[in-house]
């Protein structure tokens, strides 16, 4: 039997913000560097992918947004999770089976588990040298190896969760690493966590360069999509995102400022939002839902950092900073 997290009661709805904290302690238990010269023994995360599925798979809106959220200690303890999640709700609108969905979860959760070996490197607040950049790329190949420190008996899953760990930084035009494959060469799911992987990094801060905001990190994608990404992939990426993601912060032309609490198929940019901020820039007296697909007088003129907002309210500020991070809940 694989070493793995005790499973919850069936009964039981887990509430996202419990799972995405145990992905979250999940990740740095796996993604440790290791100690001496013993291998750790790891735990198999399916427990965690099968729920972080549930969650998609039934709609649960707080889940997509907390794939907002960064950690304060190591990027990629946040990065895993929010790759995972981002990989299953693609895969959700490939229409793929729940166990596909678990199998695509699970490489996500692994995809850069060879990076183990080099977490330092990989926070590194400076631009890599050549040799640097060479070493890091190892981790693909150190990943694959790592793979065999869980106690999961070989099969198909362990050897689908493999082969992805080594193409998911392959790209549809060949120019990818390590093998430089292409197209139809590049098994689907690897094609699903390159492209998130790209989306969570760039929509993210890293110690080297500040976050860029979602909505530009799409419009990027959409432009260097032929031979980056998967036409197809990418689209169902826009129809699960929008152009601004459950999470992120936008304005209205009323002047109000509101967190997007959910999407409108087929209506990227108009979302259910949470207006929080007046004209002013203070905190309103009774926050409130607004579903913009149902009012067209009023709409988004653009996105807005949420730790860049101007405001008098000093705790209001704090407020705002905070949302970019996860803190486990009290």
């Amino acid at each position: 039997m694989a070493e793995t997290e005790a499973p919850a009661p069936e009964t039981e709805r887990p509430r996202a913000a419990d799972v995405y904290g145990d992905a979250v302690a999940l990740a740095r238990e796996i993604y440790r560097t290791p100690e001496g010269d013993a291998p750790p023994h790891l735990p198999w995360p399916e427990n965690t992918v099968r729920k972080i599925v549930g969650l998609v798979r039934g709609g649960d809106a707080e889940i997509l947004s907390l794939a907002e959220r960064s950690v304060m200690d190591h990027f990629i303890f946040g990065h895993i999770p929010n790759v995972t999640i981002l990989a299953v709700r693609v895969g959700l609108g490939a229409e793929l089976g729940e166990e596909d969905l678990v199998t695509l979860g699970l490489c996500a959760f692994l995809h850069d588990v060879g990076l183990s070996s080099h977490m330092e490197l990989a926070a590194k607040p400076t631009r890599l040298t050549d040799e640097e950049y060479k070493t890091l790329k190892s981790h693909v190949g150190e990943g694959q190896k790592v793979l065999d420190q869980f106690s999961l008996p070989e099969g198909d899953i362990k050897a689908t969760v493999r082969r992805v760990i080594g193409e998911s930084h392959e790209r549809t035009d060949g120019r990818g690493y390590p093998q430089r494959l292409e197209g139809d060469q590049i098994h689907s799911f690897a094609k699903i966590i390159h492209m998130v992987d790209i989306y969570e990094t760039l929509s993210h801060g890293r110690p080297w360069r500040p976050r860029v905001l979602p909505h530009e990190v799409l419009r990027r994608m959409v432009e260097e999509a032929p031979g980056v990404y998967d036409g197809k992939l990418l689209r169902l990426l826009l129809d699960a995102l929008s152009f601004y993601p459950p999470g992120t912060y936008v304005r209205l032309n009323s002047g109000e400022i509101g967190r997007v609490l959910t999407v409108n198929p087929g209506q990227p940019l108009r979302p259910k939002v949470w207006v929080l901020i007046d004209e002013n820039g203070a905190r309103v007296d009774a926050p409130r839902r607004v579903n913009l697909g149902a009012r067209p007088l009023l709409y988004v003129t653009d996105a807005v950092d949420e730790t860049q907002i101007e405001t008098d309210d000093a705790r209001l500020r704090l407020e705002l900073r905070a949302q970019r991070w996860w803190m486990k809940s009290r």
